[in-house]
């Protein structure tokens, strides 16, 4: 076997670790490792959360592994074990890509990306979220193509289910997947489109280009490029060399010049293609002395330039360095840090939201509902889903600690947010109409919803004694199942508040 077709399976192999993880992200029971452990193990998701929390995660220190491999044997996670540059190279075959030598003049740009990043991390505001290739791919798995394929199987058992002979083998057939795939209910997440359009925006330039996010956009490839100067696995190239340039062409980041016995190694990802192709086998890549020099076209300038994009972009959207980030109205996962340092650590990767075990809609990507520096970042909506009382899923599942994990017995008491009756909508108080159903839904053993019997004057002048529910402040925890639950139809009568906003409701809103 070649060391190409090595590589092909060593992707093909950490895709599917990469997609087991993935699925046990929702399970219970049977981790043998971590399920976040691609997201620990990323170098910049560690930098830039260390850097902007201004705390030291000892979680993220697997990424050490990343960074040693690739001081000596330069980007080998690129083309090895990235399931990022998998799904390209998928793509890349299925549409058979060509390589256009074009974006060669473009691979300086995530340098300067990534030296905006940085900068802004610094100031205290996480951009790189966007365009990690760890967080984006497991994004666009969790909001996008999981939730396409629940929709897709609960349609297929749907159209079968019409066939009279299959019903019952498909009953025994769904019951399993549900108890181990499928949820109970379909996935609903806000921002699946906007996060489902970037990424086909990534995919799309694939079939343009073979790895045109790797070479032009990935700001993880440009610090892993950055971090491979020592490196002592090298292409060399004899002097019996043909010059038919079979290397230059196959060579899936552009970094074989037109000068094919040089190569330009903060672009080469270890791919061997060359290798391979070579036909009179004067190609190697082996360990040896390093005498070739890096040459990516980029300028000291530019950089100061994009140090100065960051700054400006932290700026327009809250330094919170130096203004922290005041607590906003929404419900936070339990177990999460202060707003400002959430919001720091946070690096979008929905590990959580893929974890919840409701309804799986629970926990939603906000847009700028906690502001500019809060975009993206997971918070809990009762209109579509609840926080579990018996689940601690997503307190595990965390790579920065943004998220502190927390046994049961902790999460139980754990206050993530305050309900409070609207009067105006809820049943007894606005329609005279008996209802307990918020109360009988409430998990904690003290109910955090009691009643006490109000006469209630009806528009014709008859009057009738009702249970009105209340809110004991010191036992709600906020889980939402009483907003959830609440049959009252379009705003229901009873409504989830962030654990900050007590002072301002007391007074008219159903405290006993």
């Amino acid at each position: 076997m070649t060391v190409r077709k090595l590589r092909i399976v060593s992707q093909v192999l950490f895709f599917l670790f990469f997609l087991y993880l993935f699925w046990m992200t929702s399970e219970t029971a049977g981790r043998w490792v971590p399920v976040d452990l691609y997201l620990r193990a990323d170098p910049l998701l560690a930098v830039t959360a260390i850097i902007g929390a201004r705390v030291i995660i000892p979680a993220m220190f697997v990424s050490l592994v990343i960074i040693a491999a690739t001081l000596i044997l330069g980007r080998v996670f690129c083309g090895w074990v990235c399931p990022m540059g998998t799904t390209l190279d998928l793509v890349s075959r299925a549409g058979h890509s060509p390589n256009r030598f074009a974006v060669r003049k473009t691979q300086h740009f995530k340098y300067y990306m990534l030296i905006g990043f940085l900068t802004a991390s610094v100031l205290g505001f996480q951009l790189v979220y966007h365009l990690d290739p760890i967080s984006l791919i497991t994004r666009f798995f969790t909001l996008v193509l999981l939730p396409l394929l629940v929709q897709l199987s609960n349609f297929i058992f749907e159209l079968l289910f019409n066939i009279k002979s299959l019903q019952m083998p498909l009953l025994e057939i769904q019951s399993s997947l549900i108890d181990s795939l499928l949820p109970l209910e379909p996935y609903f997440f806000q921002s699946a489109f906007l996060v489902g359009l970037i990424f086909l925006t990534v995919l799309a330039f694939e079939l343009y280009s073979r790895r045109t996010f790797c070479q032009a956009v990935c700001p993880l490839g440009a610090l892993l490029g950055w971090l491979s100067k020592p490196q002592v696995l090298t292409r060399k190239v004899g002097e019996d060399c043909i010059e038919c340039g079979d290397c230059h062409s196959v060579c899936k980041t552009n970094a074989i010049p037109e000068d094919f016995l040089q190569t330009e190694l903060r672009e080469c990802i270890q791919c061997f293609n060359c290798v391979d192709v070579c036909p009179v086998d004067v190609i190697s890549i082996n360990f040896g002395k390093n005498n070739q020099k890096h040459k990516t076209d980029y300028t000291r300038r530019k950089l100061v330039i994009a140090g100065a994009g960051g700054v400006a972009a932290a700026s327009l959207t809250g330094i919170s360095f130096i203004q922290p980030v005041r607590n906003s109205r929404i419900v936070r996962p339990p177990g999460s840090a202060p707003e400002a340092e959430f919001v720091d650590r946070c690096v979008r990767c929905y590990q959580c939201l893929r974890a919840c075990a409701t309804s799986g809609n629970f926990l939603q990507p906000s847009l700028i509902e906690s502001g500019w520096q809060g975009l993206l970042t997971p918070y809990g909506e009762a209109s579509t889903g609840y926080c579990e009382y018996n689940c601690t899923l997503c307190t595990e599942v965390c790579p920065t600690d943004a998220i502190k994990e927390l046994d049961l017995e902790t999460k139980r008491k754990t206050i993530i947010g305050l309900a409070y009756f609207d009067k105006n909508r809820c049943l007894p108080y606005a329609e005279g109409t008996p209802c307990i159903v918020c109360e009988e839904h409430c998990p904690t053993p003290d109910k955090a919803i009691k009643f006490k019997e109000e006469e209630y004057i009806y528009p014709d002048g008859g009057t009738q004694v009702l249970k009105m529910p209340y809110i004991v402040e010191d036992l709600c925890i906020g889980c939402g199942i009483c907003e959830f639950k609440c049959p009252v139809e379009g705003l229901p009568g009873v409504i989830l508040t962030n654990k900050t906003q007590r002072g301002h409701l007391t007074g008219g809103y159903g405290y006993g």
